[in-house]
């Protein structure tokens, strides 16, 4: 991401997801200084309509954050995102988190849109949770194996260790 994104980007990353859920944004510019950490702005000719924060191992890519400008929101644009992610990581799997579906939840409509568009684009709920301090967190995936082994790993390595997570 270079600087002349810096503030769009950073501003829907800072209105798009709660802040129990966020890294600080300059974790996030630390965490891309690997060459497998992509840290981008995503544009529809010269508009800008999203962000992807995406990490890549050998055979998985971890997308931890994707969003898309409000204005530009049910438009299809996440799911040309998420198609355009495929092509580029081919044949490796993607991996997200989201907030479990919850009843009880005060967003659960929301949640519920959120894990209807994610299946619609191709990704399965594993049996697996994705805990840390801003709650557990369903685990999805575009493949259909799963190893929690080297997504720690991954977790691990993109965070320099400092990341304290656990997955159930």
């Amino acid at each position: 991401m270079g600087t002349k994104n810096y503030f769009a980007v950073r501003k829907l990353y800072l209105t798009a997801f709660p802040k129990n859920e966020r890294f600080s944004i300059w974790q996030l510019v630390l965490m891309s200084l690997h060459r497998q950490v992509h840290f981008e702005a995503v544009y529809d000719k010269h508009d800008f309509i999203g962000l992807v924060f995406l990490a890549e191992s050998s055979e998985a890519v971890y997308l931890m954050f994707l969003a898309t400008v409000s204005n530009k929101r049910n438009q299809g644009y996440g799911s040309k995102i998420l198609t355009q992610l495929k092509k580029r990581f081919a044949p490796k799997t993607i991996i997200i988190d989201i907030e479990p579906v919850n009843e009880k939840a005060v967003n659960y409509r929301q949640r519920l849109k959120r894990l209807s568009f994610y299946e619609k684009n191709g990704f399965r709920q594993t049996s697996n949770y994705l805990v840390d301090d801003g709650g557990a967190f369903s685990i999805l995936t575009s493949g259909s194996k799963f190893n929690v082994k080297k997504f720690s790993h991954l977790l691990k390595w993109l965070s320099f260790g400092l990341y304290k997570f656990e997955i159930k």
